[in-house]
């Protein structure tokens, strides 16, 4: 589920609070080896030099396309 926090935050701009149980934190237990995710992470918009010379008005937390999200 980290990846998926990771995901998240980075789609949305926005702080992801990722939290854990006490057991699993303070124990040693044995388990299978993790598996790597699949699916490429999804960035939302990337702001490119091309995109920022296109906007007169920009600014890293300004919604300048109206849809929420910085």
């Amino acid at each position: 589920m980290s990846c998926q926090s990771y995901d998240l935050a980075e789609k949305y701009q926005t702080p992801v609070i990722f939290m854990s149980d006490l057991d699993l934190g303070m124990n040693n237990w044995v388990c299978d080896p993790l598996e790597e995710p699949e699916e490429d992470f999804d960035r939302g918009k990337i702001a490119t030099d091309e995109v920022i010379g296109r906007l007169e008005n920009w600014g890293r937390y300004r919604d300048v396309d109206g849809d929420g999200i910085p």
